[in-house]
C-alpha cells in the first residue's frame, strides 16, 4: 500500500507542475496506480491487460504485452487496439520466435530496420506506419509491442486478445 501512497503524492506534484510533460507523467502515474491495484488482487491477466491498455493510451499506438517462456515461446498475451489478425500474425511461432531471439541478442528495442528482410516485409504489411518491440525483464521475459495505427485508436472496442 505504501507504493500507492507514494504514487498519489507524486501525482499531486505532477498536477501542480506546469511542464510540457504533465500529461505524460499523469498517464504514467495513473498506469502505475492501476497496476498496483490489480497487482494487489494478484491477477496476472488483469495486470497484463492494464499494461497493454495504458501503453496504448500513453503512446497512441496499438499495444500488446507478450510473456515469454524460457525457450522463447509465447506464454501469455494481452492486447489493446489493432485487430486479431495482426496480433495472431505477429505472435505466430514462425515470426515471433525469431523476433524474441533477435531481442535477446541485441538487448534493446527493435524496429523493422533491425530485422531480416522476410520478417521486416511481413511486419511492414501489418504495421505500415511503424512497429516497435521493447524487451522487458532480464533475458527478455516479456515483449511490449507497439503498432502505429493507420487511423487513431477509437477506444476499447478495438481491443483484441
Amino acid at each position: 500500500m505504501w507504493v500507492i501512497k507514494r504514487l498519489l503524492a507524486r501525482l499531486r506534484l505532477v498536477r501542480a507542475s506546469s511542464s510540457a510533460s504533465v500529461e505524460r507523467n499523469e498517464a504514467l502515474i495513473d498506469a502505475a496506480l492501476a497496476l498496483a491495484n490489480d497487482s494487489a488482487e494478484d491477477e496476472l491477466e488483469a495486470v497484463m491487460q492494464q499494461v497493454a491498455r495504458r501503453a496504448a493510451a500513453i503512446t497512441g499506438a496499438a499495444a500488446a504485452l507478450a510473456l515469454i517462456d524460457g525457450e522463447g515461446q509465447l506464454e501469455r498475451f494481452a492486447a489493446e487496439g489493432a485487430d486479431r489478425c495482426t496480433w495472431e500474425t505477429i505472435t505466430s511461432p514462425d515470426l515471433f520466435g525469431p523476433l524474441v531471439a533477435r531481442l535477446r541478442v541485441l538487448g534493446r528495442p527493435l524496429g523493422l530496420e533491425d530485422l531480416d528482410d522476410t520478417s521486416a516485409r511481413t511486419l511492414a504489411a501489418l504495421a505500415p506506419h511503424g512497429l516497435l518491440m521493447v524487451p522487458v525483464g532480464t533475458g527478455v521475459s516479456a515483449v511490449l509491442l507497439l503498432v502505429e495505427p493507420v487511423a487513431p485508436l477509437r477506444g476499447r472496442g478495438d481491443r483484441a486478445a
